[in-house]
């Protein structure tokens, strides 16, 4: 057992996740068997050990005091208690992320053909990601779910009259071009220190697309393009100064994880430049 699934997911549940997936296994809604709750409390007792015991047969004989080995019902349980666990996890991670719980929700809604239930949530979602600070691409594909679920909702029963096809398609497209400028960004930097080449379709026509629109207007989008350009045009100062600017005035704009990548394409791009003399101290 000590190289399972289970044993390993349980090591990684911090102590908040131990004491409400404790409570969870006495709610009928996750588990209604009382050898569920053994097995969990047989974990938690083995973490807290220097030198845990995980024998099958000790695990057993602690769920069942009185009962002989049975390795297939063992084995059952364990397997039983990581799918709760795993279903709890989900719910939590959906807890987190009110935004999409709330998608969920109003899909149900619409599912279920109950338009108020679907357009009071729709509200409330609207109005959520509206007070978001980030405006990154998953800004834009949250934006893209509730024009899908709008439409799904009216459109289709109303294709004599304007829909919002366009702003789906509008939103969609940012999400598109922001992630795929992202991801070759990624890519161009992970290309030059590994000395690796990736085929990247459509990359040349969202450059274009770029180029040509006003799409540099949408900052997950400008802040990527800069980024690029910066990396596979050196020479070209301009791209590196953009690429500044934005960090300085939209920075916030974007989680903590996305920002990083950026301020080391930049820190990157600075400390190349000085070491081959192309630019002064305080151009950086």
């Amino acid at each position: 057992m000590k190289d399972g699934k289970l044993w390993e997911l349980f090591l990684k549940l911090n102590k908040k996740q131990e004491r409400r997936l404790k409570k969870a296994l006495q709610s009928p809604v996750y588990n209604r068997e009382v050898p569920i709750q053994r097995l969990f409390e047989w974990l938690e007792r083995q973490k807290k050990r220097k030198k845990p015991d995980l024998h099958p047969k000790s695990a057993y004989t602690f769920i069942h005091t009185k009962k002989p080995f049975d390795a297939a019902d063992f084995y059952a349980l364990k397997s039983r208690l990581l799918h709760i666990i795993e279903r709890f996890l989900t719910a939590e991670a959906l807890e987190a992320n009110p935004l999409k719980a709330k998608t969920e929700l109003i899909k149900t809604y619409r599912n279920k053909k109950l338009p108020k239930h679907f357009k009071q949530n729709m509200r409330e979602a609207r109005t959520l990601l509206d007070k978001q600070t980030q405006r990154n691409s998953q800004f834009h594909f949250f934006q893209y779910q509730l024009e899908v679920e709008q439409f799904e909702m009216e459109g289709r029963e109303t294709r004599t009259r304007q829909t919002n096809l366009q702003a789906l398609t509008n939103e969609l497209n940012a999400f598109f071009i922001a992630e795929k400028l992202r991801w070759a960004t990624i890519m161009q930097s992970h290309q030059a220190v590994y000395k690796s080449e990736y085929k990247q379709p459509f990359l040349a026509t969202v450059l274009q697309v770029v180029e040509t629109g006003d799409w540099l207007t949408v900052p997950s989008i400008a802040v990527y393009y800069y980024s690029y350009k910066a990396l596979t045009h050196p020479d070209e100062e301009e791209n590196f100064s953009q690429l500044k600017k934005l960090i300085q005035e939209q920075g916030q704009l974007f989680p903590e994880n996305e920002l990083r990548e950026v301020y080391t394409i930049a820190i990157n791009f600075g400390v190349k430049k000085l070491n081959t003399g192309k630019i002064d101290k305080r151009g950086i």
